[in-house]
């Protein structure tokens, strides 16, 4: 009986996987990725569990093996790769082993509700171990769909957990269908609120502030601050004789990997300062003996605003408290990851506004908008900025991912995102449509 299992759920990972990796022609593999599994009459094995994670996020985490080659520090710096799927794996384990005791003690028919769990935990506490209550943000099988925007139009009605609750019934009675057809009924009723974005029409105008905004990409290399400045003026120079008057010129974050000074904003901006144009780019900002990632609005030859980044990303920006005295974790990308962890404060974060022209955005800066609750956003009318930084990864699949994802909170919280990042620049509206600005 083993064989079987083993192929079931190796498949099941397979088919998730390639629902991430290619969603243009693979999208449709999320909605039967569980539909082996659940044909499985038990899961009764934490090893099998744990052998799901291993085949999915073996495969799914690989961009982040390539970061810790190109970028990380030190001979044995891959360990960590595989110890972040191995964690991820074990999670997948009692995922299957709490089925199996639900099924012994209740009802088989709750291992749907057991599946959503984890998800959601996957989602929203799995890094509970890391000294904060964080999850990873692409584990939601419904982001590949995005890449169909229309069929997740009913997210401000359902949420991102209802319709995840719906995908994950709707293949849990497929598979009791294909014992019991009476339940063929019951699974087109769980699809029925992916298909119902085909059926809502909604015109849509692309809004003015759109034609106020440049991307610039970046494509210099970071080299030494005086040199990535002298390319970015460069850059500046192009795109000042391209749009004369009345844009703003937007870099993603990181853009200028350095300590921004008086020379580089007096450079950038004597390119600019008599047609009026403004900058916003990514940079760093000296505290103490750290930097932190901070956005930089500059006008007529000055900084007139700054937003700083409230949250940071385990390793690559931060050292959990009980690694901090271990050099390879506070050294794994250069020193940069011995950074005082920066604390959540809901009551400070998104409450400044970024003004181009006679528009107003809220900025947000890359990881803020994958790991932060934006249930409770204030300024509803104000679209998001965000900044992001996807130039760690040297894979289109984790980069899209990305883009996905922002599309995904566009349509939930009905408010268009002005997407930028090293590798594109788009405007997503409240619907998920996306358009390409300027550049």
């Amino acid at each position: 009986m083993r064989g079987p299992f083993i192929k079931s759920i190796i498949i099941s990972a397979l088919l998730l996987h390639s629902a991430y990796a290619f969603p243009i022609f693979m999208y449709w593999a999320a909605f039967l990725f569980l539909i082996p599994i659940f044909m499985i009459s038990s899961l009764n094995g934490f090893r099998f569990g744990c052998l799901w994670g291993l085949c999915f996020y073996g495969l799914h985490c690989y961009p982040i093996a390539t970061v810790l080659y190109l970028r990380g520090q030190g001979d044995y710096r891959l360990l960590v790769y595989l110890f972040l799927v191995l964690f991820f794996a074990i999670q997948s384990g009692f995922w299957f082993l709490c089925s199996h005791f639900i099924e012994l003690y209740s009802s088989r028919h709750m291992r749907p509700l057991i599946t959503m769990g984890y998800f959601v935990w996957m989602q929203t506490m799995v890094f509970w171990l890391f000294d904060i209550c964080e999850g990873y943000p692409f584990a939601l099988p419904i982001i590949p769909i995005a890449h169909h925007e229309r069929l997740l139009q009913l997210l401000p009605l359902m949420g991102v957990y209802g319709m995840t609750m719906a995908l994950i019934a709707g293949q849990w009675f497929i598979a009791c269908a294909l014992k019991q057809y009476q339940y063929s009924l019951l699974a087109c009723g769980c699809f029925i609120p992916f298909l119902l974005g085909y059926a809502i029409q909604k015109q849509e105008l692309i809004p003015e502030y759109i034609k106020h905004i440049v991307y610039i990409s970046p494509e210099w290399e970071c080299m030494h601050p005086y040199d990535t400045a002298q390319d970015i003026t460069y850059c500046l120079q192009k795109a000042a004789e391209q749009y004369k008057r009345g844009v703003c010129f937007i870099m993603p974050e990181s853009a200028y990997p350095f300590s921004l000074s008086s020379y580089q904003t007096d450079l950038w901006q004597s390119v600019l300062y008599h047609n009026k144009q403004q900058i916003i780019i990514g940079a760093h900002k000296k505290s103490d003996k750290t930097s932190i990632n901070t956005l930089f609005h500059l006008d007529q030859c000055r900084i007139i605003q700054t937003y700083e980044k409230k949250h940071s990303v385990i390793l690559t920006e931060r050292t959990p408290f009980y690694l901090k005295g271990i050099y390879f974790f506070t050294h794994l990308f250069g020193g940069n990851t011995d950074r005082s962890p920066i604390k959540k404060d809901k009551r400070s974060i998104y409450s400044l506004l970024i003004r181009i022209y006679n528009y107003y955005f809220l900025p947000v800066l890359c990881s803020e908008l994958f790991y932060n609750d934006f249930s409770s956003l204030p300024y509803k009318k104000a679209p998001i900025l965000l900044l992001c930084n996807d130039g760690w990864f040297h894979f289109y699949y984790i980069r899209y991912c990305m883009l996905l994802y922002a599309k995904i909170y566009a349509i939930r919280w009905k408010r268009p995102i002005i997407y930028i990042s090293h590798s594109n620049g788009f405007f997503i509206s409240e619907t998920g449509r996306v358009v390409a600005l300027l550049q």
